[in-house]
């Protein structure tokens, strides 16, 4: 109605609105008008009132947002310097903080109650020290091996070293392992006081490699998840899958048909749909992100939270010498900032969308200059190199200004 619109609010959003939620004819209006003048005064006003509200809705839509940002203090190289920057920069740059643990378990030390080493606790004390202040805090912790093949590996004085017998014999099962495991998630949540807390990192990719071990696993995951909700009723604790195992077409050699048959049974004991996604491994490597990527996967969610565990994208040519059963095999995948940052923004766009509870991006600035020190390999220590929103000389890269518009909103 003409009559409604008045200029408010230059705005189309406001005026459809109004259009949309006035419910009165012309004809209508002709009748107030003429024979109940007093009543026009009323319409007059929700004219005014309708508009200015339907704008403050939007305004407060686009200055909100219903997930945290967050990443991991990884450091970018091996010095003091890199660790100050990377819980400087966290502190400023993401209202949350992720910490992950995939260097194996002190599964002797869990089991009989004893203190963990001294790198352990030194690790726990300086992270937690330095844990921005009014962060949430998200603490994951892999129990399987860093490769998904079988049991996470030894941590002592040294991170993922052989298991000691009987425990390289012993499947997730065994009443050992599932023993030490919760005593060591107890102290870790007792530590560090997170938020949301995670018991298993990509575990489904275990089910694709090892296959034979999946059952004794779901056991595991089924005991653990139970114990823990025991002691800690009202904390989120989840699980995080790899993404593109669960979506066809995203991967070559998966069987599909288990993975959709895993996510149930593992869903009913996790509180939230955790997911790991690096989407440049796909079949799709750079060349596209399909639009329906986050939209699939809430689909799987089905009723349950979502949140991204950890993610990331190149924005190098990123190159692998990958050791085959015939010799090594290069694999080159071409990426840019461009293509970094249209993921970045594809992912927040649907984070906002679907209301996931956070974002973690895995890596802050890219390690090349710790690559390097780590001898400069072309192997799986590149595989995150050059994912960072900060290149290695800190410059801000394009997903950075995205993701600062976002960090620009109000947690709501």
């Amino acid at each position: 109605m003409k009559l409604l619109k008045i200029p408010v609010d230059d705005g189309d959003f406001c005026w459809e609105i109004v259009v949309v939620n006035n419910y009165f004819s012309d004809k209508a209006l002709y009748l107030i008008t003429n024979f109940y003048p007093n009543a026009m005064k009323k319409i007059i006003l929700i004219a005014f009132l309708l508009p200015i509200f339907a704008c403050e809705k939007a305004t407060e839509a686009t200055m909100t947002r219903p997930f945290y940002l967050s990443f991991t203090p990884f450091p970018h190289e091996i010095s003091t310097q890199a660790i100050d920057f990377s819980y400087d920069r966290i502190g400023k740059d993401a209202d949350m903080i992720t910490h992950s643990f995939d260097e194996g378990i002190p599964w002797i030390e869990a089991l009989n109650n004893q203190p963990f080493s001294k790198k352990i606790q030194d690790d726990w004390n300086n992270r937690l020290s330095r844990t921005p202040k009014g962060h949430k805090v998200f603490v994951q912790q892999s129990p399987i091996s860093f490769l998904r093949e079988g049991l996470a590996l030894y941590q002592k004085e040294d991170n993922n070293m052989p298991l000691p017998k009987p425990w390289d014999t012993y499947l997730f099962n065994n009443s050992n392992v599932k023993t030490a495991y919760l005593n060591f998630c107890k102290r870790q949540i007792d530590f560090f006081k997170p938020d949301y807390y995670g018991f298993a990192i990509e575990a489904n990719i275990l089910l694709k490699n090892k296959p034979e071990k999946w059952a004794a696993y779901k056991e595991f995951h089924q005991y653990i998840y139970t114990e823990l909700k025991k002691s800690y009723p009202n904390l989120p604790i989840l699980i995080s899958f790899a993404g593109d195992f669960l979506l066809r077409g995203y991967e070559d050699n998966v069987n599909y048909d288990l993975q959709e048959k895993a996510v149930p049974e593992l869903m009913a004991y996790s509180d939230v749909f955790g997911v790991s996604l690096y989407i440049y491994t796909s079949t799709f490597s750079t060349n596209s992100i399909p639009n329906d990527t986050f939209d699939k996967l809430k689909k799987i969610a089905g009723s349950k939270p979502m949140a991204i565990t950890e993610t990331g994208y190149i924005s190098k040519e990123l190159k692998l010498d990958l050791p085959t059963a015939t010799g090594i095999l290069t694999v080159k995948v071409p990426s840019d900032e461009s293509k970094q940052a249209n993921y970045v923004d594809l992912l927040l766009k649907n984070a906002e969308k679907h209301s996931f509870l956070f974002v973690n991006n895995f890596i802050l600035r890219d390690y090349d200059k710790l690559w390097l020190q780590l001898g400069g390999k072309n192997d799986l220590s590149a595989f995150w190199r050059n994912t960072g929103l900060y290149s290695s000389e800190e410059n801000e890269k394009q997903a950075f200004k995205i993701w600062k518009s976002y960090l620009s909103k109000t947690k709501k």
